[in-house]
């Protein structure tokens, strides 16, 4: 997998967003954080209940909960600021 793909992935996932949340600004960085940890706390308890032994890394309804993840984090970003790393 490369990297054209993921963000690619996670661009399709902030189109998403902005359809169905226009207002995302209103969050401000704490309600993005807390947003953030809820879909975390869902990715564990995914893990929890799908994990059936298989020869896999991650069930795959755990990437779909990594994919909105990084999109809430680039949203953050998009509406508060991204700093480069030098």
């Amino acid at each position: 997998m490369n990297i054209d793909y993921v963000f690619d992935a996670i661009k399709t996932e902030r189109e998403y967003q902005k359809r169905e949340w226009p207002n995302s600004k209103k969050l401000g960085v704490t309600g993005e954080i807390t947003l953030l940890r809820s879909y975390l706390r869902e990715f564990e308890e995914n893990y929890r209940s799908n994990d059936d032994g298989a020869d896999i890394d991650v069930p795959e309804i755990c990437l779909h909960d990594l994919r909105k993840m990084a999109a809430i984090l680039i949203r953050a970003m998009e509406n508060h600021g991204a700093p480069k790393r030098l």
